[in-house]
């Protein structure tokens, strides 16, 4: 970047170019400062609405210094620009000779303009290409913005540049020109509708309980449980509290539902997806099998023998009295 914004200068490192004639009454001397361009950088001070001429061949933008009375920046700006002008009406001789103007009734036109009880001000030029102005605009975050997102009493950084001193008729004065400028607007606007109602939270909920109850399928990579927040039957509950529903209201309708309302101020706790049971620390014998760590040993039957005396002996079948009188009449007949 060969440009530099400059802090301090040097009136005798200031030079000027030869006078250009763009018209028969209007001359300018472009302005450098060792060779390169004289930029300096503003306070922040109020812009006001851009003013171009009938066909967009130009424009020009006024600042006011609204902190001049008790701001250390602002006091030092204005000083500068004061100094600027008191420079160039101290050359005013060299400008008319170059000009072969007469130095009679020739008048300096100052850069700021102050009236009693109004902010000083300035007008810089707007640089224009095919019809549309041309200035660098960032927003208070350095994001690049159109220039429409400039409105009027936006306040602003600018860098500025003394593009040239111009010598008109009988008058000389300078052409600032604004580069770019870092705006914060006036009004902050939010276009996204952030206003939360019964109606959002209801729909949350909703949401919350459509949620889909899939179980994982528990393996080594992917455990079948879940922090109580997260699960399913408990989410909503959770997103309720969040929402600032009462503690109560929601510990209540937890308990309708015959769930365990401990767990609402539990939140990390882990829990089985596809249960309601705390995951405890007790040793995990199934997972030991699928990882080979525990040794299966055989074993014989027990065998209860008293039991079996008992099925040997018990007769749990008791038959009625028409059949005990008909067997015996069967009896009575093989024995005759």
């Amino acid at each position: 970047m060969n440009d530099i914004v400059l802090s301090e200068f040097d009136f005798n490192d200031i030079s000027f170019s030869r006078p250009d004639h763009i018209s028969k009454k209007i001359t300018l001397f472009n302005v450098k400062y060792k060779s390169k361009k004289f930029i300096i950088q503003t306070p922040k001070l109020i812009t006001h609405a851009p003013l171009f001429n009938t066909n967009n061949c130009s424009g020009s933008m006024k600042f006011s210094i609204y902190n001049s009375t008790f701001c250390p920046i602002s006091k030092k700006f204005l000083k500068n620009i004061e100094s600027i002008d008191k420079f160039i009406k101290s050359k005013a001789s060299y400008f008319w000779e170059k000009c072969n103007r007469s130095k009679n009734n020739r008048k300096f036109v100052p850069s700021i303009y102050t009236k009693p009880n109004i902010n000083p001000s300035f007008y810089c030029n707007i640089q224009m290409y095919r019809y549309q102005p041309t200035i660098s605009i960032f927003d208070h975050n350095k994001n690049p913005q159109p220039f429409n997102y400039l409105i009027p009493y936006s306040k602003a950084y600018s860098l500025i540049m003394l593009e040239s001193v111009w010598v008109k008729s009988g008058k000389i004065g300078l052409n600032w020109t604004v580069l770019q400028m870092k705006v914060y607007l006036p009004i902050y606007k939010i276009n996204e509708c952030l206003i939360r109602d019964e109606e959002d939270i209801e729909n949350d909920i909703i949401n919350a309980n459509n949620l889909h109850n899939d179980i994982i399928n528990a393996n080594d990579n992917n455990p079948n449980h879940i922090i109580i927040k997260d699960h399913p039957k408990y989410k909503r509950f959770f997103d309720m509290k969040r929402f600032g529903i009462p503690e109560i209201v929601i510990i209540t309708k937890m308990k309708n539902e015959n769930l365990n309302s401990d767990y609402l101020s539990q939140p990390n706790y882990k829990i089985i997806i596809n249960t309601t049971q705390i995951i405890t620390s007790s040793p995990n014998f199934l997972g030991q099998i699928s990882n080979k760590s525990c040794i299966l040993r055989k074993t014989e039957p027990v065998i209860n023998k008293d039991k079996d005396k008992d099925k040997d002996t018990e007769h749990p079948y008791k038959a009625s009295l028409e059949e005990i009188l008909m067997i015996k009449s069967k009896l009575k007949k093989r024995l005759l």
